[in-house]
Order: C-alpha cells, then sequence, then structure tokens
C-alpha cells in the first residue's frame, strides 16, 4: 500500500526537487499543500489543498486536520 507524503510548502524550489525525487516512486503518493492561490504546484495535481501561513493562529490545527484528513503518513 502506497504511503501519502505532504508537501508543503510545494510552490518552492525545494518542493520541486522533492516532487521529481518522488512523484513516481511506487511506495509514494504526493499530497500537495500550499498558502498560495494560484502556485505553479497546481498544475501537478487535482488535489491542492490550502492551509494558512505557519504563522497563522489556526495553523497547527489545519495541518493536523489534514494529515488526519489525507491519512499522511510523512
Amino acid at each position: 500500500m502506497k504511503k501519502n507524503v505532504l508537501v508543503f510548502p510545494s510552490d518552492t524550489e525545494i518542493a520541486n526537487e522533492v516532487i521529481s525525487s518522488l512523484i513516481h516512486h511506487k511506495e509514494y503518493n504526493l499530497i500537495f499543500a500550499s498558502s498560495i492561490c494560484g502556485g505553479y504546484s497546481s498544475y501537478r495535481s487535482n488535489k491542492l489543498y490550502y492551509l494558512p501561513y505557519d504563522n497563522s493562529y489556526n495553523f497547527l490545527d489545519e495541518i493536523n486536520n489534514l494529515i488526519n484528513i489525507a491519512d499522511i503518513s510523512y
């Protein structure tokens, strides 16, 4: 069974490296999240989750909620 891997923020050059390395890996399913609407990671997936900025008061609640909903392992 594939493990879900969260890529956040998914609109950075570092994220591009992670995505390029793991996008076709047979053991991982990438889950993309961003705080920026319309970033260049939007085209990579049918599903792009939006999270508040990491300095927002509800960031931890929102990312924990996403981890539970999307069954994220890493």
